[in-house]
C-alpha cells in the first residue's frame, strides 16, 4: 500500500507514515521538525520579526560541510541579521545518510551574543551543538567571541521523546518572546513528560486542521 501523502503544507510533505511518528513511543524524524518549525514560521509566530527556523535537513548540511560551498549556501540566510535563530542539532555523523539516536535545540541570541543549548538528554549532543556552533559563528558578523553555553533543560523519560522536546522548548522560547516575558525557569515549569506526551497529541491536532484548509 503507497505511503499516503496526509499535507503539503509550505516545503512541507507530511506522510501516513510521518504522522505515525507521533503515536507514544516514536521516534519523530526531520520532516515532522521541519515541518513545526514552518507552523511556527508562517502561521504561530508570524509576527515575530528576526526570528529564523532552520530546517533539520539545512542545519544537518551546515554541521558538516565546510569552506566555499558552506559560504554559498549560508550567505543568502542572513543570519546577521536576525535576532534568534533556531536550530535543531542530530546527533548523525554521516553526511551520507540520515538518522541519528538524538534530537536536540541550539538556539543563538543576538542581544547576549551567545548560543544556548537546550539537550533534554544531557550531555548527548554537546560535540555535535558546539560543532554547529562553529559552523555558523563566522555568519554572524560579531566582532567579540560568541559564547556557547549548556542551558538547564526538562529531561525526557525515555529514548524516543528527544524530538518532541526541541517543537516543545522552541514554542515556549518563542512564546515568551513573543510576550516580552523572560524565559528563565520557565521551561522547567512547562515542559516535562506529561506535557510532552500531550504535545504529540496537539501535533496530530495542527496536522488535521491544516489539512482541512490546505488540501492535498
Amino acid at each position: 500500500m503507497a505511503d499516503e501523502v496526509v499535507l503539503n503544507f509550505q516545503d512541507s510533505l507530511l506522510r501516513k507514515s510521518d504522522v505515525k511518528l507521533l503515536d507514544e513511543g516514536q521516534w519523530l524524524n526531520d520532516t515532522i521538525i521541519g515541518f513545526m518549525f514552518e507552523y511556527f514560521e508562517y502561521i504561530l509566530f508570524n509576527k515575530l520579526e528576526n526570528v529564523l527556523f532552520v530546517n533539520p535537513d539545512v542545519a544537518q548540511y551546515i554541521k558538516l560541510c565546510k569552506g566555499a560551498e558552506l559560504a554559498i549556501f549560508l550567505e543568502p540566510l542572513n543570519l546577521h541579521c536576525k535576532d534568534r535563530i533556531f536550530i535543531p542539532v542530530n546527533s548523525n555523523v554521516n553526511p551520507e545518510a540520515t538518522g541519528g539516536t538524538h534530537w536536540s535545540l541550539l538556539v543563538y541570541d543576538a542581544h547576549q551574543k551567545k548560543f544556548q543549548h537546550y539537550d533534554s538528554c544531557v550531555p548527548s549532543n554537546h560535540s555535535h551543538a558546539c560543532q554547529m556552533s562553529k559552523s555558523v559563528e563566522p555568519f554572524l558578523r560579531v566582532k567579540q567571541n560568541v559564547n556557547f553555553v549548556e542551558e538547564t533543560c526538562p529531561q525526557q523519560e525515555n529514548f524516543s521523546d528527544c524530538g518532541v522536546y526541541v517543537i516543545y522548548i522552541a514554542e515556549v522560547l518563542c512564546k515568551r518572546l513573543q510576550d516580552k516575558v523572560s524565559s528563565e525557569h520557565i521551561l522547567q515549569n512547562e515542559v516535562n513528560a506529561e506535557s510532552v506526551r500531550r504535545k504529540r497529541t496537539e501535533i496530530k491536532k495542527i496536522i488535521k486542521e491544516l489539512r482541512e484548509t490546505h488540501p492535498c
